[in-house]
């Protein structure tokens, strides 16, 4: 009798250790870090281990976690051995989970929206024009990027050199200090602005009249200096279209006709800014030209001569000393 009751003593604490740690892992499993711990794919019961062991159970790595998109499986096999390697006997657990676990990345979505707001927040800091005067026009619609369901950083390249008209921004995507996706985002660039604009169909070749055009918004997907803005100032009356322009065009110095605006020997106005101090100079032309051009002047004073763009037939704006 004495026997029969050892043996059913044996027996039942043989029973409770099988059933004192139960790992279950369902079929699909979504993880959220790098890597595939044993802690982030299983459900445990209560259960009595000693905490060398019990750590090691938690931190049972599988490897690298999937790439979004992408999946991973890992076996019944493999976990079994996992968990006799980090010193646990078949009898200290029962393993409930098929015969392959499916892994997936848990993703997060960057809207296209957030993307643009990046990229206006940085033009609006590396730009001399106000953002409200700034116009972006997508080229191509951007789609929405996923990535691991984690914190990052949206960074735009600082060396990009920003133009007028046709951009292609690069921006890359970070995740605990490392690039995990690279997009350009496609965008034309213009500024929305006073100009003149052509009030109907203008023959090649026409005298520039004045009331022929109106000085009012328009938005150009081009450098706004390249565009005509002062009438007067730029000595437009009695100049001749180089093309023909239809109505709601704008006026720019490309269209002109490229008319003799300074002579050699014409006295000019030159305006020189030093300290944050507007100076003003007169210099004679030792050359000729149209707005726009560049000529050689002289100072007056000095006699050094230097390169200079011609802004009207008056004034001239220095680019080279």
């Amino acid at each position: 009798m004495k026997k029969i009751l050892l043996f059913l003593l044996i027996l039942v604490t043989l029973t409770g250790n099988a059933l004192a740690l139960e790992i279950i892992i369902p079929e699909k499993v979504l993880v959220e870090s790098d890597q595939i711990l044993l802690s982030s794919i299983a459900d445990f019961n209560e259960f009595n281990l000693n905490e060398e062991t019990a750590v090691k159970l938690q931190k049972l790595d599988f490897g690298d976690s999937p790439k979004i998109g992408y999946q991973k499986r890992i076996s019944h096999v493999l976990v079994d051995l996992s968990l006799q390697n980090i010193g646990l006997n078949k009898t200290d657990y029962q393993l409930v989970m098929p015969k392959y676990v499916t892994i997936s990345r848990k993703s997060r979505v960057i809207n296209p929206a957030e993307i643009k707001a990046r990229v206006e927040a940085y033009l609006k800091n590396n730009l001399d024009y106000k953002l409200a005067n700034l116009v972006i026009k997508s080229t191509r619609k951007l789609k929405a990027i996923e990535i691991a369901d984690q914190p990052y950083q949206i960074k735009i390249a600082s060396s990009y050199n920003l133009k007028f008209s046709n951009n292609s921004l690069p921006i890359e995507i970070t995740q605990a200090g490392k690039s995990v996706k690279r997009i350009y985002y496609p965008f034309k660039l213009g500024v929305k602005e006073k100009f003149w604009v052509a009030n109907h169909d203008l023959a090649y070749g026409s005298n520039l009249e004045k009331n022929d055009f109106t000085f009012k918004v328009k938005t150009v997907f081009a450098d706004p200096a390249d565009y005509v803005k002062d009438w007067e100032k730029n000595n437009i009356r009695q100049q001749n279209l180089a093309i023909s322009l239809r109505e709601g065009d704008v006026l720019s110095f490309k269209d002109l006709k490229k008319s003799l605006a300074v002579k050699w020997g014409d006295k000019l106005r030159l305006k020189l800014k030093v300290n944050s101090v507007i100076l003003t100079t007169t210099v004679i032309a030792r050359g000729r030209g149209g707005i726009g051009d560049q000529i050689t002047v002289e100072n007056i004073k000095s006699g050094y001569r230097f390169k200079a763009k011609i802004i009207s037939a008056t004034e001239v704006r220095m680019v080279s000393n």
